[in-house]
Formats: C-alpha cells, structure tokens, sequence
C-alpha cells in the first residue's frame, strides 16, 4: 500500500510526533473494530478491448493523459446495495481480476463507514505505472503531486478519477472521503493552532479535509 518513501516521511513525521497509545487511537480503534461491512453485489461485467479517448483533466499532466491513450484493455463492472451505485471503468494493459478482488473490500469498508447522500458513484481507474518522482524541479508540477481527482456533480453523485497504481488504495480511501461528503467542514482558528503546534508548522492555511 505505501512506497518506500512515504515510509521514510511516515517514520520521520512520527519521530516528531508523540501519538503512541493516546485515548484518541484508542477510541477510533474500537470504532474501526465495529464497523459492519455492507456488501457491494455485482450486477454487470464488460470486457473488451479499445483504444481510449484522449480526456482533458485541470489535474492531470500532459504526460499522463498521453499514456492513457495507450492503455487498450477496457472493463466496465457495475455494483450495487441498499446504499449506493456504483460503476468502476478499469483501463488496463493488463488483467484486472487481481486489483478489483482488493479494490472492492476496501471501497465496502469506507462505503460503511457512515451516512452519505451519494446514491451514484463512478470510479475510473487508469492503472499506469508512471510514479510520482521529484527530480531537483524549482516547483511541484503534476507530475509529482496528483494521483486522483474528484468531481461533486451534486450531493447525489460523485466521480472519482484514479491515474496511477502506486498508492491505489491510499488514493482510493482519500477521494471516496471527497465522493462521499465525508468531508465537508471548515478550519476555524482554534484547528489552524492546534495543527500548527502539533507539527510545528507555520502555515496559516491547513485544509484538513485533504488529509
């Protein structure tokens, strides 16, 4: 699930960090322990083969969206519950049944996490290799920052956009928060200080809900 280097950056956050045994992990184990899975039932499977349409993302690279041309395997599989829709669009260049067997369970357990207003949900997965790489560049780009996108068509339905393997599933639990209206809430002045001392940090801007 995690890269080498988002260990190291793990490893050297938590130095920093006294978080070991606290109340607060505690109780969200207990939550997490808890949680009664609500099953997705699959209702549709298509494969085949074609080449994919160019598309144009604001969070994409240029690099990206040529490689996705390329990508010739298409499938489409369709699921559903008491609670919600959903469509996964998988491009491949190879077979997909290992990652939707690891996908699901993992978009279940958030799915049941809580209460949400989506009804419809479509994930496109670009299943590329290209990593995200800093290379000495003066700024971040594209390239060495985005992963996925989501798009809020209203509070009913959500679209979440996945462009490359590595760290598919952290990326899939961040964006189905965004799918999900999980996170909608504002940074008042008392969390900007409390983040602030927790990991020394001097920005006044803290935007939690991307964490």
């Amino acid at each position: 699930m995690f890269t080498d280097e988002s260990i190291y950056l793990r490893n050297e956050i938590i130095k920093k960090v006294n978080i070991k045994n606290t109340n607060e992990l505690k109780l969200l184990y207990k939550h997490l322990k808890k949680i009664k899975i609500i099953p997705l039932n699959q209702t549709y499977y298509s494969q085949n083969f074609k080449k994919t349409q160019k598309i144009k993302s604001y969070y994409m690279s240029d690099q990206i969206i040529e490689k996705i041309s390329d990508l010739k395997n298409f499938t489409r599989i369709k699921y559903q519950n008491k609670k919600i829709n959903l469509i996964l669009n998988l491009y491949a260049q190879e077979n997909i049944d290992h990652f939707v067997d690891n996908i699901i369970p993992i978009i279940e357990f958030v799915c049941s996490l809580s209460t949400f207003t989506t009804k419809n949900l479509t994930i496109n997965y670009y299943l590329l290799d290209e990593k995200k790489l800093f290379e000495d560049n003066e700024f971040l780009t594209k390239d060495e920052v985005n992963s996925g996108s989501c798009s809020r068509n209203n509070k009913y339905a959500s679209e979440i956009t996945i462009w490359r393997k590595e760290e598919i599933a952290k990326v899939t639990i961040h964006e189905l928060f965004h799918a999900l209206h999980y996170d909608f809430h504002s940074d008042n002045h008392t969390i900007i200080q409390y983040y602030q001392k927790k990991y020394k940090i001097t920005s006044n801007s803290i935007n939690t809900y991307e964490a």
